[in-house]
């Protein structure tokens, strides 16, 4: 998302360091949050499924 506006209409040839700086970092900030959220969901999946065959294993289901 961010990574289009940089690009869009060539904004980063008249970009200030300011502006670009502030575009980078929440374009940081954005692949860092999608990775935790991507990392978050397989957890919770391995999880899930470790607490599954541990019941099933125990036969507790």
């Amino acid at each position: 998302m961010y990574i289009k506006r940089i690009l869009e209409n060539d904004w980063y040839k008249t970009a200030t360091q300011q502006e670009m700086r502030i575009a980078l970092m929440n374009l940081e900030m954005s692949a860092m949050d999608r990775l935790n959220n991507n990392l978050n969901e397989e957890y919770r999946k391995k999880r899930d499924d470790c607490f599954e065959a541990c019941a099933e294993d125990n036969g507790w289901n």
